[in-house]
């Protein structure tokens, strides 16, 4: 269910905002028990200390969350090509004609958007 705000904007009545707040906050603490409970980890935490969720709303979104995830190696100073750390999807991505070779090489990019940091 959606209103149109006095200014014409898209919202969602607030007790929907709760409803998904309270539905994510009960799959974070379902998470976190089962993952305690499979690896023996009663103490400590889970989620990391500065970890913040959002609702990814769009395409132009998801892209540049892909790509802040993507290019997080390198501004780590973990590798200066992105395409030689092994432990994600950028080459899928590049074989797919998603990004070009030298993506994230060249120069250092700069990710725009809030990603919690």
């Amino acid at each position: 269910m959606v209103r149109v705000s006095g200014a014409g904007v898209l919202s969602k009545p607030p007790v929907l905002r709760q409803a998904q707040g309270g539905l994510v906050s009960t799959l974070y603490l379902a998470f976190a028990y089962r993952y305690r409970t499979e690896m023996g980890q009663y103490r400590g935490q889970v989620w990391q200390p500065r970890f913040w969720d959002h609702v990814i709303r769009d395409q132009e979104a998801l892209n540049r969350h892909i790509d802040y995830i993507h290019y997080n190696p390198v501004k780590h100073d973990l590798i200066a090509d992105p395409f030689k750390w092994n432990y994600f999807s950028l080459d899928q991505y590049y074989r797919n004609g998603y990004y070009s070779r030298d993506w994230g090489v060249k120069m250092k990019l700069r990710m725009e958007g809030n990603f919690g940091e």
